[in-house]
């Protein structure tokens, strides 16, 4: 019996005992929710600002001075007169081009969400240029003494400098911006047109060289037309970026120039360009 109660007493204790730190653990405070680290924001890259660096690159295309060497217009010794038939003119095919180049280029971009707006401005030294010759002929003259002339013509085209002044628009891939282009291009473009003519003595034989007469004329001028281009800009740090490139320009003929026997024209030039650019952003 006694038993029974001490395990009774003991039970009630057990209880109490639990009830009271039931309590306890009831009063604590809540502990305080702990937050995520918010992680750092992730800068975008901006196109937007101030550019400028050098280009360097090659060009090749066609020009089209229209050169026409005409061998009744040569000028003959004292004396002497054409003996028929004459040679009909001749054209002179137009001189391919090619060549390097180097520059300088400055320019602005604005981006508008992906879309990237910009204008830019360059001048480069040139040294595409290209030369064609004639055919050779001959015509007959006399004096009365019987004689002969051996004549060919000459054709040479030379892009010395040339500028740009373009819009540009690009679509950024954050360092990355393929863009397309295109406005006025501007250049210096030189001609210059020759003939060589040499004079046989055909009374004796063998036929003797008598004399040797060149005769060359050139003009120089700038001329105005348009380009257009497409390429791709490579931001590889915040400041420099890196440019692949092509460009097409086209510069119109100008005014016809010339001296006996061959004319043309103040040639005309259309110029394919593939060149690479290294920018500073401001």
């Amino acid at each position: 019996m006694s038993k029974t109660i001490g395990l009774g007493s003991a039970i009630i204790a057990l209880v109490a005992f639990a009830s009271g730190h039931g309590t306890l653990a009831a009063d604590l405070p809540a502990p305080m929710p702990v937050k995520a680290p918010v992680p750092a924001p992730v800068r975008v890259f901006s196109w937007t600002g101030w550019y400028g660096g050098l280009s360097g690159g090659y060009g090749w295309g066609h020009s089209d001075p229209g050169a026409v060497i005409t061998p009744a217009s040569f000028p003959l010794p004292p004396g002497f007169a054409l003996e028929p038939p004459v040679p009909p003119p001749g054209s002179i095919a137009d001189p391919d081009v090619k060549g390097w180049l180097f520059g300088a280029q400055l320019g602005y971009n604005f981006q508008l969400d992906r879309a990237v707006f910009g204008v830019e401005a360059d001048i480069s030294w040139a040294n595409i240029g290209g030369s064609r010759n004639g055919a050779p002929f001959s015509f007959l003259i006399n004096n009365p003494d019987a004689g002969r002339i051996d004549a060919a013509g000459r054709v040479a085209t030379k892009l010395d400098w040339f500028g740009t002044v373009r819009c540009r628009f690009g679509y950024a891939f954050d360092r990355f911006m393929p863009y397309v282009t295109g406005g006025l291009a501007y250049g210096d473009i030189k001609t210059t047109v020759s003939a060589t003519a040499s004079q046989f003595d055909t009374g004796v034989t063998p036929a003797t060289l008598v004399a040797t007469n060149n005769f060359a004329a050139s003009t120089s001028s700038v001329h105005v037309g348009y380009a257009l281009g497409a390429g791709v800009d490579w931001a590889v740090t915040e400041r420099w970026v890196l440019r692949a490139e092509y460009m097409y320009l086209n510069f119109g003929r100008g005014s016809a120039f010339g001296i006996a026997p061959i004319t043309a024209s103040d040639s005309g030039m259309n110029v394919n360009l593939v060149r690479g650019a290294l920018n500073y952003r401001f």
